[in-house]
Order: C-alpha cells, then structure tokens, then sequence
C-alpha cells in the first residue's frame, strides 16, 4: 500500500499519477485513505516532528525538505515541476468584471473584493501570496508595502497579519470551494492548481509570479520577505522559484513503492498528469 503526505495543491494530480503507478504494476493499492493533502510544512511536520509513517513526501517549496527532514528524515530530494502564481477569481463577483494581467492590483482593492490567503506558517502558498503582493507594489509602485499594506499589517520581513475587512485565511485545499461559493472573490493560487480545478484566474508579470529562474528575477524575488513561525521559531522567509520537490522519507513502511512513485514523477508519462 502506497502512502503519500503532499503539498495541498497535488490533491489532483498525485491521486491520477498513484492511480497510473497501480494501473502498471501488480500488487499496489493506493487508497485514498492513505494520502493527505494540507499545508507543505504540516504535511512534512507530520512526517519529521509527529513521526508519521509515509511513503512518499512532497513540497510546494524546494527549500523545505532540507529545511524539515534531512538528513536525519530523509537523505535526499527531487525538483519535479514548476508552476507560476497566479491569481485565481471568482467570475460572478461584479468588482472583479473586466479583470485582467494588467488591471487585477487595482481591481483587487474594490469594495467587495475579499482575498484568500492561506497560512504563511503552514503553507508556502500563504507566503507566495504575501511576497507577489509584495513584488508588484517594489515594480509598480517602488514600495513594497504600497499593495501588500491593503490586505496585511505588519512592515514586510515582519510576521504578516491579514486584515480582517479585506483579508481572510482560507487553507490552500479549500480555496476552489470558497472562490465558487463566494466566500472570498480572489486567491493567488499555483497555475496548476487553478488549472486542475477549472478556475478562473489571470496570470501575473514574470517578476512577481514566482515562475522564473532568470539571475535578475531571481535577484528581484529575494527583495520580498515576511517571517513565519517555523518549527523552531519565528524564521524569515525571502521569495524564490517555485519548485516542487518529493523524497521518499528514511521511515517509509514501504520505500521501494516510494521510489516508484517519485521516479514516475519525472518520467513523461508522470510529467503530463502533472
């Protein structure tokens, strides 16, 4: 039995890329039971501070597997897909009618207009959102503060708090439900997953949606920061490429299918589910 502990954001794609795994070689199950989807420092935790036993673990931010389990967790990991921000909508919100790559900073601070946002301390995607605020106000506005000021108080590089009236914390896996019931109108979300969930989004400039690994964009995405509360304590965190990242971990019941799994995820057949 394949177990598996993944970013939030892979809870389309890693079922289908288990499914395949089962479907070409005998004697593998891979129940649903078995996998949770959540925030890529609660689902690493789970693995390095709560001792859970998985077979395979997987990261929104290459940065973390290192950071969480190696190496007394884990030995190793693998960069298998990229994904860019983007910023994900809801199409019946009438704020955000006509909303596009060059006008969203500026819809996004209509009346009426609620952003999600996950938790920066448990999902990357939450410090994503705060750094590409961040970036498109240094590009725009020359200020780092000057958008990301609307939807969080704190000074950037300082612990980030969502303000109430135009912010709310909404995880990561619930972000496609709350966009379709209107709970929140907006969510910077993983191309990938607004993709895999039928969403509407418009994509963000290459400087600010994290896509990139250019030396100047990866310069620029240094300058945003905000700090989270790791498993040690408080952390800053500066913006980087996203990248995802998968390991089989050193307490893994079954590492053989672990390793199965991981190689399928860089194989072309795996490349396309994802």
């Amino acid at each position: 039995m394949l177990s598996i502990s993944a970013a939030g954001l892979l809870d389309g794609a890693f079922p289908a890329e288990a499914a395949t795994l089962a479907n070409e070689t005998s004697h593998i199950s891979v129940p649903g039971a078995a996998q949770q989807y959540e925030g890529s420092l609660e689902a690493l935790e789970a693995i390095g501070q709560l001792h859970e036993p998985f077979d395979v673990a997987a990261s929104a931010d290459y940065r973390l597997i290192p950071q969480l389990l190696e190496p007394t967790t884990a030995r190793w990991e693998v960069l298998f897909a990229t994904s860019p921000l983007v910023l994900a909508y809801d199409p019946a919100s009438p704020a955000l009618s006509g909303v596009n790559s060059s006008n969203w900073p500026t819809l996004l601070t209509r009346p009426g207009v609620l952003l999600g946002v996950a938790n920066a301390s448990t999902d990357p995607d939450g410090f994503n959102a705060i750094f590409a605020l961040e970036l498109e106000g240094l590009l725009t506005q020359g200020n780092l503060s000057s958008l990301y000021g609307r939807f969080f108080s704190g000074a950037p590089g300082s612990f980030a708090r969502p303000n109430p009236g135009d912010t709310r914390l909404v995880p990561e896996t619930s972000a496609a439900t709350a966009l379709g019931q209107g709970e929140v109108q907006a969510y910077f979300l993983y191309q990938a997953y607004a993709t895999s969930h039928h969403l509407a989004y418009v994509p963000l400039s290459p400087s600010v949606d994290l896509g990139n690994f250019s030396l100047p964009d990866l310069q620029f995405y240094q300058e945003a920061s905000t700090r989270i509360l790791g498993p040690s304590g408080p952390q800053l965190v500066r913006g980087a490429p996203i990248a995802f990242s998968a390991t089989v971990p050193l307490s893994a019941p079954n590492a053989t299918l672990g390793e199965l799994f991981v190689h399928l995820l860089l194989t072309p057949v795996g490349a396309q589910i994802l």
